[in-house]
């Protein structure tokens, strides 16, 4: 699929997520370069359609470790739209790395409330 020097033609992404989207293209067809290509025009779409607060609210629905390494590798995915991998890079430096710590201070504190409360029920 590629276009010479290994950098994909700038309709490629774009292709890619139609065919797999129609269910032309399975996403395990894919090469790992293609695989890469259709992450990053996901994110973006989803950066275009919903704003960076849907955006980082749906990376980090799943989890907060594998939201970084998905914008990670959408970023050196080689896609052509160099200002939407600007505005993931802008993303994945402010809010999406915010709202991760905040959810890890919170998860944490959590945690601790958990174990002090079973650490008092087994003393009484």
């Amino acid at each position: 699929m590629g276009a010479g020097a290994g950098s994909p033609r700038p309709g490629a992404p774009t292709s890619l997520s139609v065919l797999t989207h129609r269910e032309v293209l399975h996403p395990d067809d894919l090469t790992g370069p293609e695989s890469l290509l259709l992450l990053a025009e996901s994110l973006l779409q989803l950066l275009e359609a919903g704003g960076e607060d849907a955006a980082v609210d749906s990376l980090l629905f799943q989890d907060r470790s594998k939201a970084s390494e998905a914008v990670a590798a959408a970023i050196a995915s080689g896609h052509p739209d160099q200002a939407g991998l600007a505005a993931l890079r802008s993303l994945a430096d402010g809010p999406l790395r915010e709202r991760s710590a905040l959810l890890g201070r919170l998860n944490a504190a959590r945690a601790r409330r958990s174990t002090a409360r079973s650490k008092g029920k087994g003393r009484r």
